[in-house]
């Protein structure tokens, strides 16, 4: 492949090429030996997905495998960028760390931490869980996500999810994957915020305000799903109590009809309980 051709294809610029200091040649070995492994990271991709779904909060699982010009793209912007070891063909698996991508979503904010607990325990966790924030973002937000071990940081453009890196060993290859787990809302919202804004590596002054206000308005939207399953909390144990309390009527209606008491008297004490319960109904 020619220089010009490989620049159009991963959108670099010969600038950026160059200040990466690796040769094409390198960059279409790591490309062809990365091509010569995606089948074997779909195996792992399904494994994962597939234990994801036996947890009781999961609503959907969807992974991605980094197409291969994006893989090329990371390699030499991240040579660029890091004054550490370089990326090249010989640790490229063990320093890019979303070769395998994995989202899980759920339905209520609430159900995060059942989720955090499931991962935690059932998969290879190696470092702490990172949990983005935005700003606005309660305090017992932030200081749960703390309590359950994770770092938080606020994202710079509002992204609220929760990331984990696992080390998968399949035929002796350690391979890193990131999980990324979210409501459905912020999934919406980040899907449009990613092709609008995140293709393009530049902010579009005329779209950003309207992404802003979306981001605010899923954060309300669910912020409002919380209320709602609140409230079916709340109606549920009144409905309860109110059975309860049916049955704790019916069994003293039952033992005064017993006593040996003018029936002037029982309807009195039946009339009282009567009064009581309608009392504690309203």
């Amino acid at each position: 492949m020619e220089l010009k051709q490989f620049l159009i294809k991963t959108k670099l610029s010969k600038k950026e090429f160059i200040s990466a200091g690796i040769s094409l040649e390198e960059l279409m070995e790591i490309e062809n030996d990365y091509k010569s492994r995606i089948s074997f990271f779909n195996t792992i991709a399904v494994r994962l997905s597939s234990q994801l779904m036996k947890a009781k909060k999961v609503h959907s699982v969807k992974y991605r495998i980094k197409k291969p010009e994006r893989l090329i793209e990371k390699i030499i912007r991240k040579r660029i960028d890091s004054t550490g070891p370089k990326i090249n063909l010989a640790n490229y698996l063990l320093k890019v760390k979303d070769l395998i991508g994995i989202r899980a979503l759920h339905l209520f904010k609430e159900d995060w931490e059942s989720l955090n607990d499931f991962i935690c325990t059932t998969f290879p966790v190696y470092i702490k869980p990172l949990a983005y924030i935005r700003v606005g973002d309660p305090q017992a937000v932030i200081s749960r996500y703390k309590k359950k071990g994770c770092i938080v940081k606020l994202h710079p453009h509002g992204y609220r999810s929760v990331h984990y890196r696992m080390k998968m060993v399949q035929e002796r290859q350690p391979v890193l994957v990131e999980l990324q787990i979210r409501t459905l809302f912020e999934e919406g919202w980040s899907e449009i915020d990613h092709l609008l804004r995140y293709c393009d590596h530049d902010a579009n002054p005329f779209i950003s305000p309207y992404l802003e206000q979306f981001n605010k308005t899923v954060g309300y939207a669910d912020e409002m799903g919380s209320y709602i399953l609140l409230l079916k909390k709340m109606t549920r144990m009144v409905q309860e109590k109110q059975e309860k309390s049916k049955e704790t009527i019916k069994k003293l209606k039952e033992e005064i009809n017993m006593l040996k008491i003018s029936e002037a008297k029982k309807k009195a004490l039946q009339d009282q309980i009567l009064e009581i319960s309608v009392g504690d109904s309203l």
